[in-house]
């Protein structure tokens, strides 16, 4: 009993400590806008989105079923059921475009996943830097966005280790 009342008073400092450290919501960092370039794009031509950051992939609502992240090793990337299905339908449309958004911290990310999808499926990919650590505003693509198919259902043991 002594142990719980002492675990209770540490989880209310800890949580009054939490509750100081949120960031209020009118101090939230701004969304990064990413915007098309200047030189413009063919009507036909289908964008997907892959941000690199810190060791990982991550692959934006390319399915419609929300974002897919994986580790960014080469090991992985090559291996990676889910990303290798991605790469599959993407290289299906020849005019199809994979953008990958750099965060400063993802340019080994960027080499492994882009690396991939040019060396072995001949897809064509750009890149853009990412400034920030803000949350991700594509709405400006949204005329160009390209959907697969949804991968297989597979076994999460099946899944290579990050």
């Amino acid at each position: 009993k002594k142990q719980q009342e002492e675990s209770r008073k540490t989880i209310a400092e800890l949580m009054t400590e939490i509750k100081k450290r949120q960031v209020p919501e009118d101090k939230k960092v701004p969304p990064v806008v990413v915007q098309p370039s200047g030189s413009g794009m063919p009507e036909t031509t289908k964008v997907y989105f892959v941000e690199c950051a810190t060791g990982a992939l991550k692959i934006l609502n390319a399915w419609g079923d929300g974002d897919y992240r994986l580790s960014a090793t080469a090991e992985v990337v090559v291996a990676d059921p889910v990303y290798n299905h991605f790469l599959t339908e993407v290289a299906k449309n020849k005019n199809s475009l994979i953008l990958y958004l750099i965060r400063d911290d993802g340019q080994g990310a960027f080499n492994n996943g882009a690396g991939r999808a040019e060396g072995d499926y001949a897809i064509r990919v750009g890149k853009l830097p990412i400034p920030g650590r803000g949350s991700l505003d594509l709405a400006l693509f949204d005329k160009f966005r390209g959907k697969v198919p949804p991968p297989p259902k597979t076994n999460p043991a099946d899944k290579p280790k990050a």
